[in-house]
């Protein structure tokens, strides 16, 4: 959750996840970290005030924030991963929270995997079967389609397209 990667303590280390990112000396972080938080029972707010302290932690030491914005999460096969009625309304309003980032003067990078992970006509925010291996972590094709939405998202912000290895086939 956002919560634990601010305030979890690392026993090897001795220091907290978002500590040890701000010291590694990394330019660019990419985050997929809040689609725990409304099942853990952290509300909107709270995952929105969590994302802006790690956003806010991460520019001031230089390092670029690239979020995978929120996620479906379960279908229609494995719905014990599902959102409920009360936590799907939260899941959402971070997911819009995180777009509104998108913009040229945030400094923050947003890719959007949503659109091509969803099925559309869930009342659960469930993704497509198949997309996501257990119903929560994502599959092969679901990497993939992540992949090319943080490429896209970054493809402007860096300047240079660097051709992958799978795009030789598409």
């Amino acid at each position: 959750t956002t919560y634990d990667l601010i305030n979890t303590v690392d026993v090897r280390t001795g220091k907290t996840q978002l500590a040890s990112i701000l010291a590694s000396g990394v330019s660019f972080c990419l985050i997929l970290t809040s689609t725990n938080d409304q099942p853990a029972g952290l509300t909107a707010t709270q995952s929105i005030a969590n994302l802006t302290t790690i956003i806010a932690a991460l520019k001031n030491v230089g390092i670029v924030p690239i979020i995978i914005a929120e996620m479906p999460r379960g279908d229609s096969v494995n719905t014990g991963t599902r959102l409920s009625g009360a936590n799907l309304p939260q899941h959402i309003q971070v997911y819009r929270w995180i777009l509104s980032l998108q913009n040229p003067y945030s400094g923050v990078i947003v890719a959007d995997v949503w659109p091509t992970l969803a099925q559309y006509d869930s009342t659960f925010g469930d993704a497509i079967v198949g997309m996501l291996y257990d119903g929560l972590h994502p599959g092969p094709l679901a990497a993939y389609y992540m992949a090319q939405a943080v490429i896209a998202a970054t493809n402007g912000y860096v300047g240079k397209s660097y051709p992958l290895m799978s795009s030789q086939a598409d």
